[in-house]
C-alpha cells in the first residue's frame, strides 16, 4: 500500500506514519501559461493506491487530480479528499444553474476509484451523485470539541443545516455542553447573508466556542461574532474544519478583541491548521 501526494503534503505524511505504509511524491510544476505537469519518478507496483489530496485551490487540484487518476488507472484507487471542492453546488438552487458537484462525481467516477474518502462534506446529499464510488464522509466536530476542552462554556453553531445541528446537539450530550445555533438566510442572487439567534439566550460573560464546517470569506463568523459582541460575551473561539480564509479575512476575525484564537483542521494546510485528521481518517484505510 503506497500513500501517494504531492511533497509537502503534511496529512499525506502523517497517514503513512501512522499506518506504516510507504509514502511516494510525484513531481509536480505549473508552466509559465498556468498548466499543470505532473511526472511519476517510478513506476509504482502495488496493485492498491491511496492518494491523498485536499482540492484547494480547486481549479488546478482538479486538473492534478485528473492527470494523476488517468495515470494510475490501472491500479484500485482509495481517494482521500479532505476538503471536496465544489460541494456548495448540490442541486439547483435558481433555475438553469449547473450542478458542480455532480459534474466532479462523474470525472471521479470515470476512474477506476473504488473509495472516496472527505471530511465535513459541505452537504450530505453530494454521495447520492456517487454510484460506483464508495463514500466516506468523517464529520471531524468531536476533534475540534477535544481539542478546545475546557476552554469554553458554550458552543454556537453559526448555521441551522439539519445534519450539523444534529451532530451539535448529540456531541452537547456527551460532553455536557449548552449549544445554540444562528438561522441563516443567504440571498440567492447578491449571496448575502443575513444571521440571527433561533432562541433567545443570555450569553454575557460566556466563553463561546464558534464552530463552522468551513471558513471561506468569514462573512458568516463576522455576522456571528457581531452578534456575540452585543451580547458581552466574555471570550469567543473561532473554529471550523476547512479553513480557506480567503481575502485575509482572518484579519477581519482578529479585529474582535475578544476573539482568543483561530484554528482549523490540516484538510487545508495553513497557519491555523493546529487539528489533525490523520487519525479519523485512518480508521477508514
Amino acid at each position: 500500500m503506497i500513500v501517494l501526494s504531492k511533497e509537502g503534503n503534511k496529512l499525506a505524511f502523517e497517514l503513512a506514519k501512522l499506518k506504516n505504509f510507504n509514502l511516494y511524491n510525484y513531481f509536480f510544476k505549473k508552466f509559465p501559461d498556468g498548466e499543470v505537469y505532473v511526472r511519476f519518478k517510478k513506476v509504482l507496483e502495488d496493485n492498491e493506491i491511496i492518494f491523498v489530496s485536499s482540492l484547494f485551490p480547486p481549479n488546478d487540484s482538479i486538473v492534478e487530480l485528473i492527470l494523476v487518476l488517468n495515470e494510475l488507472s490501472n491500479k484500485e484507487i482509495i481517494l482521500v479528499v479532505p476538503y471536496l471542492a465544489y460541494s456548495r453546488q448540490h442541486r439547483k438552487f435558481l433555475e438553469n444553474e449547473c450542478i458542480s458537484a455532480q459534474a466532479l462525481a462523474k470525472v471521479i467516477e470515470s476512474f477506476n476509484v473504488k473509495k472516496l474518502i472527505t471530511v465535513n462534506v459541505h452537504s450530505s446529499e453530494v454521495s447520492n451523485f456517487y454510484k460506483k464510488t464508495e463514500f466516506v464522509n468523517i464529520d471531524a466536530f468531536e476533534e475540534i470539541i477535544n481539542h478546545f476542552k475546557k476552554k469554553f462554556d458554550f458552543v454556537l453553531l453559526p448555521d441551522n443545516e439539519k445534519d450539523r445541528v444534529e451532530v451539535i446537539e448529540n456531541l452537547s450530550k456527551k460532553y455536557n455542553f449548552e449549544f445554540s445555533y444562528l438561522i441563516k438566510e443567504r440571498d440567492r442572487y447578491t449571496g448575502e447573508i443575513k444571521s440571527y439567534l433561533n432562541e433567545e439566550i443570555d450569553l454575557k460573560n460566556k466563553k463561546v466556542l464558534i464552530i463552522d464546517d468551513m471558513i471561506s470569506t468569514g462573512s458568516t463568523i463576522i455576522n456571528s461574532l457581531k452578534i456575540l459582541s452585543k451580547m458581552k460575551v466574555k471570550s469567543a473561539y473561532v473554529s471550523c474544519v476547512h479553513g480557506l480564509f480567503l481575502n485575509n479575512c482572518d484579519k477581519k476575525i482578529k479585529k474582535f478583541k475578544f476573539v482568543k484564537e483561530i484554528v482549523c483542521t490540516n484538510s487545508i494546510e495553513n497557519k491555523f491548521s493546529k487539528i489533525s485528521l490523520a487519525r479519523v481518517i485512518s480508521n477508514f484505510l
